[in-house]
């Protein structure tokens, strides 16, 4: 038999090189997502350490004194009626033992617009500590002050000035507070089949002194891959809610839709406002799922008297996405043998990791709060069970 271009072993020669080369940009292209996450992860670590030390970077709400680094925290953002948090703390930056006297220590929170004081505190004694290497001491906190919330809307600053061993200190930073519309716009799956109608959950909740009463509606506007693929127009009628009252409505699709990850925005342009969520499709449950495995993140050292921080996710170490059915979860806290904490949640949940991706799975601080009183050393157990599959995973922290 004559063959005008490939002989068919020429052709599975051909396809077998084909798949080597797509196996081989795989493995690069994971290679080098490899490098960047390290990378990433020890650039985190020179600034976490050395960044403060860097004076270069000073900022009107950070600066840093013969190693000595102090800092004024708060929120960029509140929203009515949340009450404001913010402190005042220092850090020794060094690896030495580090005197600090502070005296004259002013904090006060005023309205932009009118120079007007919300809030003003003053401590003239003197206070000397020594803070040992990269320690974190709190110097104020306005939540064991008093309580500021409720706030008119505007642009609001804080400033705070003292002596730090003879040395001027002044620290200013500004935050937002908004009386505003509070919107959630989410799928209420991770993932839905290609046979399954998905099914939105939108919530309003009106973070005002005023009522509210106005028309709702707008449209959904599906993408993928950066391309609008869809769009319906979407009418709730009337809503009408009171100072704080919120209001909840399910938006059923009306058609099927390949697998993917689609981006779904909410366009609602009787509120010239716009919420976006995503919408997994799958075309199937993996039943056997392989290459995922648990990536935890906390501190790996506390302060006493600080509260607990453990986040769990789960990470997809293959290209093709994974749909799976999380059967349980479950953390234990252990110090000096002792059991602090057990917590355990058998409810079947869905989760859709993305190819290379990772999903959160677990935040303690969803569950329960810590306060780790003790010194020494703590041990967290976590384990997930994923299509009958138990995964675990363990780390421990200090508290000094």
């Amino acid at each position: 038999m004559k063959y005008y271009s490939k002989s068919p072993k020429e052709w599975e020669e051909y396809d077998q090189e084909k798949r080597e080369n797509k196996k081989d940009r795989y493995k690069t292209i994971r290679k080098y997502t490899s490098y960047l996450i390290i990378f990433i992860a020890i650039m985190a670590l020179i600034f976490t350490f050395f960044g403060p030390r860097l004076s270069r970077f000073n900022l009107s709400y950070n600066i840093v004194i013969d190693g000595i680094s102090f800092n004024l925290v708060t929120e960029d953002q509140f929203l009515y009626p949340e009450k404001i948090t913010s402190n005042v703390n220092v850090q020794n930056t060094t690896n030495n033992d580090k005197t600090i006297k502070i005296d004259n220590f002013y904090y006060e929170i005023i309205k932009s617009e009118n120079n007007e004081t919300i809030f003003d505190f003053e401590h003239n004694e003197t206070v000397t500590t020594i803070l040992s290497p990269y320690q974190t001491r709190l110097i104020f906190d306005l939540e064991k002050e008093t309580e500021i919330s409720e706030l008119e809307s505007g642009k609001y600053i804080i400033n705070t000035s003292f002596e730090f061993n003879g040395q001027k200190v002044n620290l200013n930073r500004d935050f937002n507070y908004n009386q505003d519309f509070k919107l959630n716009f989410y799928s209420d799956r991770n993932f839905y089949l290609e046979s399954e109608t998905p099914k939105f959950v939108v919530t309003f909740q009106n973070n005002s002194k005023e009522m509210y009463n106005k028309e709702v509606f707008g449209k959904l506007i599906y993408s993928k891959d950066g391309e609008n693929i869809y769009e319906r127009q979407i009418n709730f009628g009337s809503l009408e809610l009171q100072p704080l009252e919120s209001s909840q409505f399910e938006i059923t699709s009306n058609r099927l839709f390949e697998s993917g990850i689609y981006r779904v925005m909410f366009d609602i342009e009787s509120m010239d406002k716009k919420i976006i969520t995503t919408l997994n499709i799958a075309n199937q449950i993996n039943s056997n799922p392989e290459n995922i495995a648990i990536n935890d993140f906390t501190l790996q050292t506390f302060e006493q008297g600080q509260k607990l921080y453990y986040k769990a996710y789960l990470d997809n170490k293959v290209k093709n996405p994974q749909s799976l059915i999380m059967n349980s979860y479950g953390i234990r806290i252990q110090y000096n043998g002792e059991e602090l904490y057990n917590y355990r949640n058998d409810e079947s949940t869905r989760i859709y990791i993305s190819e290379y991706g990772s999903t959160e799975i677990f935040d303690l601080e969803n569950v329960k709060e810590i306060e780790l009183n003790k010194k020494g050393r703590y041990f967290i157990n976590f384990f997930v069970e994923v299509q009958g599959k138990i995964i675990t995973t363990q780390n421990s922290i200090e508290v000094r």
